[in-house]
């Protein structure tokens, strides 16, 4: 596939494709004359890598110990 299409399937510009590029970059991609070529697996298996698990728990931390006051008369 070509950068537009590899660039569509991430969900970044095209230009982006060609800085990701190897061999500066992490994708692996086939180099034709001017053409820059990625495998569809490739292209895949770096979306998955990008992935984050990691769940923050000091916001909902913070959130839960905000006190809530109620002011008598206020109309609020």
């Amino acid at each position: 596939m070509n950068a537009k299409e590899a660039a569509d399937l991430l969900g970044v510009a095209p230009r982006t494709m060609y800085t990701l590029a190897a061999p500066a970059g992490p994708l692996p991609c086939h180099r034709v004359g001017r053409r820059v070529i990625f495998e569809r697996d490739d292209i895949l298996e770096f979306k998955a890598s990008c992935r984050s698990t990691v769940i923050r728990r000091a916001v909902s931390s913070s959130l839960s110990s905000v006190a809530v006051s109620k002011v008598d008369g206020s109309g609020l």
